[in-house]
């Protein structure tokens, strides 16, 4: 008799065992989830601000036409380009709390450069043309109003010497590869 209670407890024993190990197992799965998570999100942030990951949300499209690209040989070497106005309206879309920006379809990270080489503005080391679709996502009013005639007279005055008209949209959608 005292043999097979001594039998019944050791399977009572190893049945306790096992739901504690499978319990074990199940927390630390739990754990390295919840580690994860803080991970990917610290990656997913950091992947943000590089430009990496595609994103969507309300924003505006600013277009700025190059009037060499319409009227050929009239190259001016004073456009307001070469002066930093593009650098100046990403700029100023930051500023304005844009969450993401591409130009042409390149995303800008925060350590994306946009130069001029010659006559061509690269993005990076991407070159990009004439018009320049300049799309940032964020508050579609504030972006826009940053970036509208009434709060940028000078740089819409060096545009209009220029013969530069820039085109601003809003959009309740738009995506960002």
């Amino acid at each position: 008799q005292l043999s097979s209670q001594l039998s019944d407890q050791t399977k009572n024993v190893e049945t306790l065992t096992k739901d504690v190990n499978a319990l074990r197992a199940q927390v630390e799965e739990e754990s390295k989830s919840v580690s994860n998570w803080s991970l990917n999100q610290t990656i997913q942030d950091d992947e943000m601000v590089n430009g990496v990951l595609p994103v969507q949300g309300e924003g505006i499209t600013l277009t700025i036409a190059n009037p060499i690209s319409v009227s050929g040989d009239n190259a001016d070497s004073s456009l307001p380009r070469e002066n930093g106005s593009q650098v100046r309206v990403v700029s100023l879309l930051w500023q304005s709390g844009a969450e993401a920006i591409a130009i042409n379809g390149y995303r800008l990270g925060v350590q994306t450069s946009i130069r001029t080489a010659g006559t061509t503005i690269l993005i990076g080391v991407n070159s990009v043309q004439s018009p320049y679709r300049i799309e940032a996502i964020g508050n579609s009013s504030a972006l826009a109003n940053a970036v509208s005639k009434k709060t940028q007279k000078r740089l819409y005055d060096d545009f209009k010497e220029a013969g530069i008209y820039p085109q601003v949209s809003r959009s309740k959608s738009i995506t960002l590869d």
